[in-house]
């Protein structure tokens, strides 16, 4: 004879035969206690949540057990903390309590973090559906392939070079580039607009310094978006850096000491540069008319 005893569903612990619970089952948090008492109605289990509150015995019933572990977990909770005045709801209203804690039980969030996030990102829509902007958002990301911060700076120098740009150019991108992706050895995806700003400003640099290497990373952050590794059709992280407010500066004249040293430590590409700009800036000293 075959066996057509039920199914059971391990998750929820509602099968008679699987549910290896004690009842009445205590649930404790700090001095509080809740019991849940089980029974039967109309041929299924009954699992009732028991407490007391200002000396009335408080009960509300569950047709699955974790329900009601969860239910009466919360309330232990609140009344250990002196709280349970938050759970004087109706019976609908204490329903989709559960339903919602159940919900949000796999990512381990609480339901007022889950609300409070909700209502953050709904002001910012404009009335269009969170799901629908969840959607269009993932439907950009898909496409995009990560890709690290240095290996994108070298892959845009490469391509630079390929172009034919000027030698100090490329030397002045690499030096920002490369400090820029010794801080930063992860995901350009993941680098968010305050995040360059904190850095710049830690850089201890001038103003005008410091938007020449917001300048460098607007290129490579522009390079990662043609490329795809950034999202297409909308603005990058980098381009809502604030500007530094640049109120110039004393010039100063290096030493022939000073210059001599900084040609020497210069990639041999432009050291020609160096020297005729420098000597140019000297004649023009002996003779302001030239």
């Amino acid at each position: 004879m075959q066996n057509h005893a039920p199914q059971c569903n391990i998750a929820v612990m509602n099968c008679h035969d699987k549910l290896r619970v004690k009842f009445p089952h205590i649930v404790k948090a700090g001095n509080a206690v809740v019991k849940i008492y089980r029974g039967k109605a109309g041929g299924y289990d009954l699992f009732t949540v028991v407490h007391y509150r200002d000396g009335v015995r408080r009960r509300h019933a569950f047709g699955k057990y974790a329900n009601a572990r969860s239910h009466a977990q919360e309330v232990a909770t609140q009344i250990a903390h002196g709280q349970l005045d938050v759970l004087s709801l109706t019976n609908s209203d204490r329903d989709n309590y559960v339903v919602a804690t159940n919900l949000l039980e796999p990512f381990g969030i609480p339901l007022r973090s889950a609300v409070e996030e909700y209502v953050a990102a709904r002001s910012h829509l404009d009335g269009e559906s969170l799901l629908s902007a969840v959607k269009e958002h993932a439907g950009r990301r898909r496409h995009v392939i990560e890709k690290n911060v240095g290996e994108i700076v070298d892959e845009m120098l490469a391509a630079k070079r390929h172009d034919g740009l000027s030698s100090r150019y490329l030397y002045m991108l690499r030096s920002d580039l490369t400090r820029f992706k010794n801080s930063f050895q992860t995901n350009i995806g993941s680098i968010s607009s305050k995040v360059i700003d904190d850095w710049l400003l830690a850089q201890n640099v001038t103003a005008r310094t410091r938007n020449n290497l917001r300048a460098a990373i607007v290129t490579l952050f522009n390079f990662a978006k043609s490329r795809g590794y950034l999202p297409k059709g909308q603005p990058t992280e980098a381009d809502d850096v604030r500007r530094a407010k640049d109120r110039g500066g004393k010039i100063g004249i290096l030493t022939p000491k000073e210059l001599a040293k900084l040609i020497v430590s210069t990639p041999d590409e432009i050291k020609l540069y160096l020297a005729l700009g420098a000597f140019t800036r000297v004649a023009r000293q002996r003779n302001p008319a030239a």
